[in-house]
């Protein structure tokens, strides 16, 4: 505009003006383009918003378009740590890790998944399994430790009412170091001889039986045990040997009252223990006499002994034995003992049973082909060509991982790890079903 004003105080009144048709076509075509907008919005189809709009009415009933702002949503911690202390002055230690799952496909044609469960189930129960809890104490309130425990994990953990009041005052002793918060609960439960359950609705409800739960979620437990495991296992997993044996004491520090060798309390060598090894060590009180356990005069165990030598030395000399289960080493009668052994060798002739039937269905050969397939079409397939169940966990049926494999006869092992580095999956074999679960 400046620079048309400049050449037009230069034109003297009357000169020629051959701007003039160019002017006049310019607004021929401005008013040829917006008449044809008043006929567009006068149509069948209105506006369209523009790439990364959204339209929004205006009060006169037409269409506004506002841009859309994307935010992206804050990544969730890795881990949340919450510290407290119980009345009295005992400390608490949650870390809740993200359990957030894997990505999924979106694909609208996906068939549902056959082994839901609600919701706030699945929330609890990873939130169970996901938040490890450090507690040390002698003397604490059951009540008032769940009661800490709702109120910082946001699960409801409930006493059934028929059983409150006689449990209102109980007062444990047991350290966990770092251990499942549902873990925790279960030995803590277990200790007071009552059973945990979790509800469809969420809450964790404590009884003196254990209510029924559906099919589903026991089998929603048995996936996540599975995807905490390595690899295919063959042998008992509860066996002692696979945990503590080659666990040898550590006796580095200073400041200590009692050395290799001396004799202490049955009391102070569980706490002395639990420090060398940083192992979860306890005592079976609902079992053991408490005199039992005052009166006892056990010997510190040498440097470079295996835990497992060390907590067995102590107990026998006690007059008790130890049972190593479930990452724990437990002081008990010798009748108590006697049963988990019994129960140990079941479970050991058991698994040599199950190694020798897995074995077969790994080396069985079948006749399959998939082409670029999503998951949720896969396990049904190889459930037909292998002739038994193929269960997934949830993340892996609605993988966004594709699998393609040549026509063809494959032994049912080879078939299995192609399947799982291609859709990156762990698998396991039992003689009832194949799993299969997110790494």
């Amino acid at each position: 505009m400046r620079r048309e004003r400049a050449c037009n105080s230069r034109t003297a009144p009357g000169a020629s003006r051959p701007w003039v048709p160019v002017v006049v076509i310019a607004v021929v075509l401005i008013a040829v383009f917006i008449g044809r907008e008043i006929l567009k919005s006068n149509g069948e189809t209105g506006p369209q918003p523009a790439k990364g709009t959204t339209p929004a009415a205006s009060e006169g009933g037409s269409v506004a378009v506002k841009p859309v702002v994307k935010e992206d949503p804050a990544p969730e911690p890795d881990e949340l740590v919450t510290e407290g202390c119980l009345p009295g002055g005992r400390k608490v230690t949650l870390v809740m890790r993200n359990a957030s799952g894997r990505r999924r496909s979106t694909d609208p044609s996906a068939r549902p998944y056959p082994f839901a469960i609600p919701e706030a189930q699945r929330k609890t129960w990873q939130t169970l399994k996901t938040t490890m809890m450090t507690l040390g104490f002698n003397d604490v309130n059951f009540t008032e430790l769940i009661a800490w425990l709702t109120k910082e994990t946001g699960i409801v953990i409930q006493m059934d009412p028929a059983i409150a009041e006689k449990y209102a005052n109980r007062i444990l002793a047991v350290d966990f170091f770092g251990t499942e918060l549902g873990l925790c609960l279960e030995y803590l439960s277990e200790f007071l001889g009552l059973q945990m359950t979790v509800s469809e609705d969420g809450r964790i409800v404590i009884t003196e039986s254990a209510q029924e739960i559906s099919a589903n979620f026991r089998l929603q437990q048995e996936l996540w045990t599975l995807a905490q495991q390595g690899q295919q296992q063959v042998v008992d997993w509860n066996d002692p040997d696979n945990r503590f044996a080659d666990l040898e004491v550590d006796w580095s520090g200073q400041g200590r009252n009692a050395g290799p060798g001396d004799k202490v309390s049955l009391t102070d060598a569980v706490e002395v223990l639990k420090e060398i090894t940083g192992l979860n060590v306890w005592v079976d009180q609902g079992t053991i006499p408490q005199e039992m356990i005052d009166g006892a005069q056990v010997q510190l165990p040498p440097k470079h002994t295996s835990a497992t030598a060390a907590a067995s030395s102590m107990a026998r000399a006690a007059g008790l034995e130890c049972v190593f289960r479930k990452g724990f080493i437990t002081f008990t009668t010798r009748e108590k003992a006697a049963k988990d052994k019994e129960e140990l060798e079941r479970l050991i002739r058991e698994s040599e049973e199950r190694r020798v039937k897995i074995e077969a269905i790994l080396s069985k050969v079948v006749s399959i082909e998939f082409k670029g397939a999503p998951m949720w079409e896969v396990i049904p397939q190889l459930e037909s060509a292998v002739g038994m169940p193929v269960i997934a966990d949830e993340d892996t049926w609605f993988s966004n991982r594709l699998v393609t494999i040549e026509q063809g006869n494959h032994a049912v092992r080879a078939l299995l790890e192609e399947i799982g580095s291609k859709a990156d999956v762990k698998w396991f074999v039992e003689p009832a079903a194949i799993y299969l679960v997110g790494e």
